[in-house]
């Protein structure tokens, strides 16, 4: 590493640093009395000007232009900074993205000097139009769809090796069998069948020269198409950094960021996918992780909540951290919330182990949080992430210690998905794939390693609790019934294992997976299928959905009788947009409810007026009788007036919110941020 180099590394560590604090410093600025602003603007001032000192020690005059400029606007505001105003304060903290992009900018390597997104470099006129005129010539924008078919022959190319090992063998085995022929006949040397056995040899070793070329061309394909859609996972952090700055902004908290992903490269599919659940987590960690000043305080924690997210490799996955050192994870809130869902009958709860506590908040509609704010809410949306991200083939686990120090969720996805390594199992007539990354071990069960506890089949260990059993014929719904099988497959999801009887242990192989018929293409537990040598297929499985068919019958036999007490339930749903309307009645659909439905709020009181309902859902910005009118109308009728009233519409101001509660609506809940889940919680609170 050349000097320059080093220095150049040790300014956008630093720099991102500077940024994420001047970030907060701004929020903070503005959630305070102007009266008592003024140790917070001197530390901005001091921030800037260090952010402007080590841009002129690189030659990055981009930035040191843009802290100037800012120094030269709070200048005026040192001596009083009650003059600051709040119009001021978010005018320079727009400037955070500026900064984000200018520091990406230096992050391409020496010979680039150039990030291809920004546009930004450290190199004169001269040289960035030489270098983009080399660039230009090396390198083409590709059509993923011809992509994803050039990665198809990736696979094809896999199954042409499978057949070519297949035969290689076939033919051995007609070699040995002349051999033994001619020997018996005394046909060997120069005899016909002699000649035939000798050029068979000779051909049979070309076979295996080329077989080995062609292995390593294939091998050597298939880690190129890899590295083509690799990227690195460095180019989420700016994206990452402001999801994090708009949530400290919004919840008025400080909390910093630090940030370390490395030299990690994946690929971009994934990390693409990879978008939402990690807003998700840092919105999460900054909203419902970190606490108020004043309850850091009561803790005798630092005053600035920190975040924080790193990477490592493990192996064929690469595992996300992000952890906050915020309030932790409540188990008392975590089983009271279930109870409340019933999500398990009273004396299973009482049963979990703090693994399997931990993981129900992942079921959906499970909140720890008080109160469910706009920006997130935890609990809320993370069945979606952990959905998203077994999407991926990877997997998200939570941990948070007992004593309020924080909490962290570990997101592990592979690095690529052009080619799997899976387990081959046999059940039944079928043989199917289980992805490795959740592939903990194979057993043979001796007699009496199985038995029936409480109705349900475990494995019993010679150290630790019982392992839940299940065969995967019975899981997978297939025809007949599971025999008596002794193979056994652990598999571990978010560290809670399940044994899974087969009736046949192949081994690893790898493969592509490619999509089912579309007459197959929605059969429950699988996601995919690949083709062997001998044309035969191999069904891949999800694991996740057989975690979910493993679950206890109690638990099915729970949620049906939770499903049942919403039938004869009658709902009202009133909405000028016709999408709107249809969403919101298969929502309710689902969940078991009679809907009825209303294009504005005129129709729906003339249908109250001759029907009679549990529960109205109504927008509000409608026309001839909006949502408010109608809510006040059903709150003046003395045969209505205790009908519950569920707001839901796309205004989302405080003076709106508002009037909403003065109108007499028992909810309030915005369109934009509203799921499946959270809705038919909301409903099920007043039914």
């Amino acid at each position: 590493m050349t000097v320059n180099d080093e220095l150049r590394g040790v300014f956008i560590e630093e720099s991102y640093e500077l940024i994420d604090r001047f970030g907060v410093l701004i929020s903070s600025l503005l959630n305070t009395p102007p009266a008592e602003r003024a140790p917070l603007l001197e530390e901005l001032l001091r921030v800037t000007h260090n952010l402007k000192g080590a841009a002129r020690t690189v030659g990055h005059a981009g930035m040191e232009t843009l802290t100037h400029q800012i120094e030269e606007d709070l200048e005026p505001f040192k001596d009083d900074p009650s003059t600051l105003s709040d119009k001021m304060i978010s005018k320079i903290g727009k400037a955070t993205s500026a900064m984000q992009i200018l520091v990406e900018g230096m992050e391409g390597t020496p010979e680039d000097g150039e990030d291809p997104e920004s546009g930004m470099s450290a190199k004169g006129e001269g040289d960035r139009n030489a270098q983009g005129a080399s660039r230009s010539s090396s390198s083409i924008r590709v059509d993923t769809d011809r992509f994803d078919e050039l990665m198809s022959f990736s696979g094809e190319l896999l199954m042409s090796r499978a057949r070519m090992e297949e035969r290689y063998g076939r033919l051995k085995g007609v070699l040995e069998t002349l051999k033994q022929y001619a020997s018996r006949h005394g046909l060997n040397g120069d005899s016909q069948v002699g000649e035939a056995v000798h050029e068979l040899g000779d051909l049979i070793q070309s076979d295996i020269r080329d077989r080995l070329d062609f292995q390593h061309l294939t091998d050597r394909m298939n880690e190129t198409m890899k590295k083509v859609r690799m990227v690195p996972l460095r180019r989420a952090e700016r994206e990452w950094r402001e999801v994090f700055r708009k949530a400290a902004h919004t919840t008025g908290k400080e909390v910093s960021i630090d940030i370390d992903t490395g030299t990690i490269e994946l690929d971009k599919h994934v990390l693409d996918l990879l978008r939402d659940p990690m807003m998700h987590l840092i919105r999460n960690a900054v909203d419902h992780g970190i606490e108020t000043p004043e309850e850091r305080a009561s803790r005798k924690k630092p005053p600035v909540g920190r975040v924080e997210i790193g990477a490592a490799v493990q192996g064929a996955m690469v595992q996300i951290r992000v952890t906050d050192d915020g309030r932790g994870v409540r188990r008392k809130a975590i089983l009271n919330s279930a109870a409340r869902l019933n999500l398990m009958p009273p004396n299973r709860l009482e049963q979990l182990s703090d693994e399997e506590i931990l993981d129900l908040l992942f079921q959906p509609g499970l909140s720890t949080a008080a109160e469910v704010s706009h920006l997130s809410g935890r609990g809320v949306g993370l069945d979606v992430v952990r959905a998203q991200v077994e999407a991926l083939g990877g997997s998200v686990t939570v941990w948070s210690p007992e004593d309020s120090i924080g909490t962290t969720f570990l997101l592990s996805v592979p690095l690529s998905v052009l080619s799997t390594i899976g387990l081959y199992v046999q059940s039944g007539q079928s043989t199917y794939a289980l992805p490795l990354e959740y592939v903990e071990k194979t057993v043979r069960a001796k007699k009496g390693d199985i038995e029936n506890l409480d109705g349900q089949l475990v494995l019993k260990q010679l150290e630790g609790d019982p392992i839940r059993l299940a065969n995967l014929r019975d899981l997978l719904g297939a025809p007949g019934r599971g025999g008596e099988s002794e193979q056994v497959v652990i598999l571990s999801r978010s560290n809670i294992l399940l044994g899974v009887l087969v009736d046949q242990v192949e081994g690893h192989h790898e493969f592509v997976t490619q999509s089912l018929p579309w007459n197959l293409a929605r059969t429950p537990g699988t996601n995919g299928a690949s083709i062997r040598a001998d044309g035969s297929v191999v069904i891949t499985l999800d694991v996740p959905y057989l975690f979910e068919r493993a679950g206890s019958t109690a638990i099915q036999a729970a949620r049906n009788s939770m499903l049942g007490a919403t039938q004869n339930r009658k709902v009202l749903v009133v909405d000028d947009s016709l999408a709107a309307r249809t969403l919101e009645k298969n929502i309710l659909l689902d969940a078991g409810y009679e809907v009825i439905l209303a294009e504005d709020g005129d129709e729906a009181w003339r249908i109250l007026e001759r029907e009679s309902f549990d529960l109205v859902v109504t927008d509000v910005d409608m026309p001839k009788l909006d949502g408010l009118a109608l809510t006040r109308r059903i709150r003046k009728n003395d045969k209505l007036r205790d009908l519950p009233v569920i707001l839901v519409t796309s205004l989302d101001k405080p003076e709106q919110r508002a009037a909403g509660g003065d109108a007499g609506a028992d909810e309030y809940v915005v369109k934009g941020t509203f799921d499946q889940m959270a809705l038919l919680e909301i409903v099920s609170k007043y039914l």
